[in-house]
This record gives structure tokens, C-alpha cells and sequence, in this order.
């Protein structure tokens, strides 16, 4: 199990980490001008992403997704380092499929447009916003979903969507007045400010817990502690498990508490 984020317009979820390179740490006085519109908020949103610094990138995220967004990276960043030190010690894992870091991911968003806007209450406002992001094997994606812009000090900053959500399929015309498909993904922004908020509440205790877990096994490596590369990827397998059965993210249960409720749900014979 990995901790991520669910349901992702912005790819938060998609943060599949390894290769080399490693997790941009961020230029601290890299800074984008305040977001005037929620249009200029998706455009501060789209240069962060190419930048490939996910600390600018938690700078044009509104609360509670900025808080979550930075606790999540810790770990992350933790793991490509360890990675990194396998690699090093061991070569690298042929068999394990190719994975993008952070940076690598975030420079594969090419365009994000405004299609339309809805005020709601509280001064905030959804947006749909139709995302074009190159694919890994070549050619381009196309998805749409539905943000929510928040008025934070001087500037506009987003939402994206958390937790699940219906998704279809359809054709339009692109760009260039070809078609296209898109995969048009649709959430309840309340339930998903909701998701958000719990889990950032649940991220601000476990991160540190997550990030120990791949500080120990960096140690660990160092210290010769593990004979090969198998060796070390299974203890860092059992490592986590013990984290996510310890520490379960909202809306999970563990394993034992699944089987009990099954239990205490199946029909007497």
C-alpha cells in the first residue's frame, strides 16, 4: 500500500516516485504574483506544475489541499532519496517498471483551460477546467474536471478535487478543432473539501510517522544492514504495511477490522 492522494486533478494522486533525478526541493524565493481571478489562479497553478518545484506548487493551493499537499511530499521526497541509495548499492531494479519523479510528472502538464465558472456560496467559485498533459508513451491526455477557486488574503488559490467521483468518456473538438477524447470527471466539491480537511488532519500525525519509515531504512542501508536489493525492498514492504495498519488513512479499515465487520455481517446459516 502507498500513502496518495485520491481522485487528483492536478496529478497529487498520481505521484508514482521513483527513477532518478529525485523530488526538486524547491527555490524558497521563487514566487508567482498574486492571482487577481480564479483564471489567473489555474495559470499560477499551470507554471508551478512546469516548473517542476512542488513547493510552488503548494504555494497556489488553497487550505487545507496546501497543508496536505506539503506533508505528503515529505515522505515522498524520502523515498526517492532511498531509491537513489539502492540504486547506488545495488543497480537498479530491471524488473520494476519505470516510474517519474515529482518534477518529472509535474513538467508533463502542457495546458489548463478555464471552460466555465459557477459562483457559490462563501465567495468561492467552480471551475471546469479541461487539462492537457503529455502521456508517458507519447501522444496527449485530455481531462476535465471541476475545481474550486478560494479567496485567500490578495490572491485567488485552488482546490482540487478529493476522494472519488463518476468519470466518462466522451469526444469534443480539440484545440485544433480535431477531435478529441476526453475523460470528464465529475465530484461533489462540499464532500470533497470534507475529504480533504480529514485527511490533512490524519496526514499532520502520520507524515512524520511515514517519513521515519524511510528514514530508518535509509540508516539501515547505510549501514550494510541488508545483503541485496530483495532483501531490502521487502523490509521496506513490511515497513509500510505496519504504517498503514497502525496508521490508517480516513476512509480505510484495516484488515482485521474488514474481516470482523464481514464476519458480524454474514447471513446465519
Amino acid at each position: 500500500m502507498r500513502w496518495k492522494l485520491t481522485g487528483a486533478a492536478l496529478g497529487l494522486a498520481a505521484l508514482a516516485l521513483l527513477g532518478s533525478g529525485g523530488a526538486a526541493a524547491g527555490d524558497k524565493s521563487k514566487q508567482l504574483p498574486a492571482a487577481r481571478t480564479p483564471e489567473d489562479a489555474v495559470k499560477n497553478v499551470l507554471a508551478a506544475m512546469q516548473s517542476g518545484d512542488p513547493d510552488l506548487l503548494a504555494a497556489q493551493l488553497a487550505q487545507p489541499m496546501r497543508d496536505l499537499f506539503q506533508l505528503f511530499i515529505q515522505p515522498e521526497k524520502s523515498r526517492e532519496e532511498l531509491t537513489q541509495l539502492l540504486d547506488k548499492k545495488f543497480g537498479k531494479d530491471n524488473l520494476a517498471p519505470p516510474r517519474p519523479t515529482i518534477a518529472d510528472w509535474m513538467k508533463k502538464q502542457k495546458a489548463m483551460q478555464v471552460t466555465a465558472k459557477e459562483d457559490l456560496k462563501d465567495g468561492k467559485m467552480l471551475l471546469t477546467v479541461l487539462t492537457t498533459e503529455e502521456r508517458e508513451k507519447g501522444g496527449l491526455r485530455y481531462t476535465e474536471d471541476r475545481w474550486v477557486a478560494v479567496k485567500e488574503g490578495a490572491g485567488w488559490k485552488i482546490l482540487p478535487p478529493m476522494g472519488g467521483g463518476k468519470t466518462e468518456t466522451v469526444k469534443r473538438k480539440g484545440p485544433d478543432d480535431n477531435e478529441i477524447e476526453v475523460e470528464v470527471r465529475t465530484s461533489d466539491w462540499e464532500k470533497s473539501l470534507a475529504d480533504a480537511e480529514k485527511q490533512a488532519k490524519w496526514a499532520r500525525e502520520a507524515a512524520p510517522k511515514y517519513r521515519a519509515v524511510f528514514d530508518t531504512m535509509l540508516k539501515d542501508v547505510r549501514a550494510d544492514k541488508y545483503k541485496s536489493r530483495a532483501e531490502a525492498d521487502q523490509a521496506l514492504s513490511e515497513a509500510e504495511s505496519r504504517f498503514f495498519k497502525e496508521n490508517p488513512p480516513p476512509g480505510t479499515q484495516p484488515p482485521e477490522a474488514t474481516k470482523e465487520k464481514d464476519k458480524l455481517e454474514k447471513p446465519q446459516q
